[in-house]
Parts: C-alpha cells; structure tokens; sequence
C-alpha cells in the first residue's frame, strides 16, 4: 500500500492526512517523528529551560493565560498564501512568541502556547490526532529553542534595546526554521518526496 498523499499548508502545520487515518507506513513514520519531536521538547525543558526565570530587568509581566489567549488567537485567525499549486496558511504567533520572551519565564510561554494553541487546533480546526500531535510536539520545539537562544543572547542586560532585538530575531529565527523543517520532514516522511523536493520545499517555507 502507497503512503498517504498529503498536500503541504501549514495552516494545518503539518501533513494533511486523508479523510481516514489509515494505518500505512507513511502513518507510522510521522508518529515516531512526533515522538521525537516530543521528547527533543521535553529535554530541551527539563535540561536547558527548567531553572530560567523571565528577565526581571522589566517592569512587565504577560501571565501564562494572557499567553494562551493570544496563541489561540493567532491559531484562529491565519493569513492565507497561494504559490503555485500549493495553498498555504501562516498564523501569527510570532506575535505572542516575542511577548512571552520579553515580559514571561520560558515556563510560562510554553505552557500559555500549549494551552491556547491546543484548544484552537482542537475545538476549532478539529485536528485529527496525528495532525494534533504533530503540531503540538514541533511548536513545543520551536518555543524551547526560542527562548534558549533568547535568553542566551540577552544574558542579564536590560532587553529593550540592540541586544534584546538581536536576542528576538535569532529565537524567533530559530523556531520559524525549526518548524518549517519539520512540517516539510513530515511530508517528506508521508508521501517519500524526493530530496530536491524537500530542499525547495524548505526554501519556499523559510522564505515565506
């Protein structure tokens, strides 16, 4: 039996499956990428992230509900892009991405994104489970890299300013590119995309 055809539209962040789940082998390879993307997250936080606290150089605190909100927001509300053939959709999280690095403890961020992120892609998109995990596992991901590489940049200097823009280009940087390699690793896996496919899909994707 041939792998499951998923087209790419990362409004879905991810493959998407066909009507039934169907146990094939393409199935099978996205779970075990959704493990490993799962357990790269766990480590990242119980290793790197799980003593950081947010930067006490501000005045401002975004508790982890106002976080969640906001990325249940982004994950309702998408920008829609057409190139080619392919349709693709983009939420807007960077935008309480770069708020919980400023002003919340990494903790804070990734649990306010797992919370509203899962409620929109489950009670309004209605995900089925594999697609759900995915997104999940490869958003934890990209979080815990931001906010290593946020945190690592900014030190204890005051963030607002040159080196706290610096710090939020290379985590935001780093996750949107940590993403968009697993979302194209996830189709590749699926449907056996050729090598020079999975490159210019990864270009079109980073680029965007």
């Amino acid at each position: 039996m041939n792998a499951p055809t998923f087209r790419t539209d990362t409004r879905e962040h991810g493959p998407t499956p066909p009507a039934r789940e169907a146990r094939t082998p393409g199935t099978g390879r996205i779970w075990l990428l959704n493990a490993a993307l799962a357990a790269a997250a766990c480590l990242l936080v119980a290793l790197v992230l799980k003593d950081m606290e947010g930067l006490g150089s501000t005045d401002i605190h975004v508790p982890w509900w106002a976080l969640a909100l906001l990325f249940g927001l982004a994950e309702v509300f998408v920008i829609h892009l057409q190139f080619r053939n392919d349709a693709h959709s983009f939420s807007l999280s960077e935008i309480p991405l770069v708020l919980g690095l400023f002003f919340s403890s990494p903790w804070e961020l990734i649990a306010g994104q797992a919370l509203g992120a899962g409620i929109a892609l489950l009670l309004h998109r209605k995900q089925p489970p594999l697609k759900f995990a995915f997104n999940m596992s490869h958003f934890a991901v990209g979080t815990a890299l931001a906010a290593v590489v946020f945190h690592a940049i900014v030190g204890d200097v005051y963030p607002i300013g040159p080196r706290g823009w610096i710090a939020t280009l290379a985590g935001t940087l780093i996750a949107s590119f940590g993403s968009a390699l697993a979302i194209v690793g996830a189709i590749a896996l699926s449907d056996g995309s050729r090598p020079d496919d999975f490159g210019r899909s990864l270009r079109m994707l980073v680029v965007v």
